[in-house]
C-alpha cells in the first residue's frame, strides 16, 4: 500500500494539471478509443452526470481505465452507467445523512461502496454518525477495504460507524485496515489503487463476497445504533 502522503501529493497534482488541462481532453481521448456510437453514449452519461452535480472526472477516469484493461466497449458503456447511478445514490444518500451537500471526493467513494451492495440507507446511517463537517470520502473507502479485506458487510459497517462515532481520525481509521492482511494488486478491479481525479484513497476495492439482503437501496428504517442496516450484493451492471 503506497504512503498516503503520496497520495495526497498525487491528488493535489492531479488537480493541478486538471486546472491546466482543457476540459475537453478526456472527451477527445474517449473518442478515439471507443466506437463512434459508444463514445456518444458515455459522453452522454457523463455529461449527464455533470448536470446532475455528479463528479464528472471520476466517470471518464473510470471509463478510460476500463478501455485501458480491455473492456469491451459494450462493457466500459455499461459500467460507467452503472457507476453514474450508483453515485447518484450515494449523493441521495450521503445528503440525507449528513444534511449537507456532499463533496465530489465523497460522492465518489460513496458510489464505489454502493456498486460494492452497500445500501442507501447504511450510507446515511454512516454520515449521520460523523461529526459535523467530516469528510467522508476516507470512512467510505475504508468501509470498501474492510469489506474487500474479508469483513462481512455488516460487522464492516459497524466497524466504520463506531470509529465515526468515536471521532476517530482519518489516520486512524486508515491504521485499521493497514492492520489487515494485504490483499494481491492483481486481484484489484478497476478504480483501485490510485486517485481517479477525484481523490479516490490507495485502498478502494471490490469485496469478495456481500452477504444477500432484499434488495440494494431498499431505504429501511436505520436502526438504533450501534445495530447498523445490513447491506445487500454487489449492484449487476
Amino acid at each position: 500500500m503506497r504512503n498516503f502522503v503520496v497520495l495526497a501529493a498525487l491528488v493535489v497534482a492531479a488537480g493541478t494539471a486538471g486546472a491546466q488541462t482543457p476540459a475537453h481532453d478526456n472527451s477527445s481521448k474517449l473518442q478515439s478509443v471507443l466506437p463512434a456510437e459508444v463514445a456518444s453514449r458515455v459522453l452522454a452519461r457523463i455529461a449527464d452526470a455533470r448536470a446532475r452535480a455528479l463528479p464528472a472526472q471520476a466517470l471518464e477516469h473510470r471509463a478510460l481505465e476500463l478501455v485501458a484493461k480491455g473492456a469491451t466497449p459494450d462493457e466500459v458503456a455499461r459500467k460507467v452507467d452503472g457507476y453514474a447511478i450508483a453515485m447518484e445514490r450515494a449523493k441521495s444518500a450521503l445528503e440525507r445523512g449528513a444534511g449537507r451537500a456532499p463533496s465530489d471526493d465523497e460522492i465518489a467513494a460513496g458510489g464505489d461502496v454502493i456498486s460494492q451492495g452497500v445500501d442507501g440507507a447504511a450510507v446515511s446511517y454512516l454520515a449521520a454518525s460523523a461529526a459535523s463537517g467530516r469528510s467522508l470520502d476516507v470512512p467510505m473507502y475504508v468501509l470498501s477495504e474492510l469489506m474487500y479485506r474479508g469483513v462481512p458487510a455488516y460487522d464492516a459497517v459497524a466497524k466504520v460507524q463506531k470509529r465515526l462515532a468515536a471521532r476517530a481520525s482519518d489516520a486512524e481509521m486508515r491504521a485499521d485496515v493497514e492492520a489487515l492482511p494485504a490483499v494481491a494488486t492483481e486481484r484489484r478491479p478497476e478504480g483501485a489503487g490510485r486517485p481517479a481525479g477525484v481523490g479516490r484513497p490507495d485502498f478502494a476495492g471490490i469485496p469478495a463476497g456481500v452477504p444477500a439482503n432484499p434488495g440494494v437501496d431498499a431505504r429501511p428504517t436505520p436502526p438504533t445504533p450501534p445495530t447498523p442496516p445490513v447491506s445487500g450484493p454487489p449492484l449487476e451492471f
